[in-house]
């Protein structure tokens, strides 16, 4: 076993505290349940990649893959109740990110990940977060500017 699984067991005990102990708090809290289910998300990715490092097999590889498509649309909504921004682009790469997810996942249901494109597309999905933080940095930056249109939010 290297470094790697045994950082990946530590990554998915941690997050599973935090989920857990997030969740006992508040259940009314958008924000903690949130933030829950992305820690309980990154749990379930870390703990089926270190099962199958520890233990072998295409199935815990596939429940890793799945974890993995997960963190994308969940990663992205606590971004988006954290933030509150809610314009076009972040509304249009969440339905992208949800649609996408539940698409490749049906792709991994059915076995096809084992085609190149289709791995490829698994393998990137997650990049839609790096997409978000870069569009939430230009709204960042034209404020900064002096650009006085500000993205529109639910505080009132």
């Amino acid at each position: 076993m290297d470094v790697l699984s045994q950082s990946a067991l530590l990554v998915a005990v941690v997050s599973f505290g935090l989920g857990a102990s997030v969740l006992y708090r508040d259940l009314r809290n958008k924000l903690f349940v949130a933030f829950a289910i992305l820690c309980l998300s990154i749990c379930g990715w870390a703990l089926f990649y270190f099962l199958e490092q520890l233990l072998g097999g295409g199935f815990y590889y596939r429940l890793h893959l799945g974890f993995h498509l997960l963190l994308s649309p969940v990663g992205l909504y606590l971004m988006q109740v954290m933030i509150r921004v809610r314009d076009r682009f972040t509304r249009n790469i969440f339905l992208v990110s949800a649609l996408g997810c539940g698409g490749l996942m049906m792709m991994l249901f059915l076995g096809l990940e084992r085609l190149v494109v289709i791995r490829a597309l698994m393998d990137l999905f997650p990049e839609m977060i790096a997409l978000q933080i870069l569009h939430l940095m230009g709204i960042d930056g034209r404020l900064k500017r002096g650009f006085r249109r500000i993205p529109p939010t639910t505080i009132r």
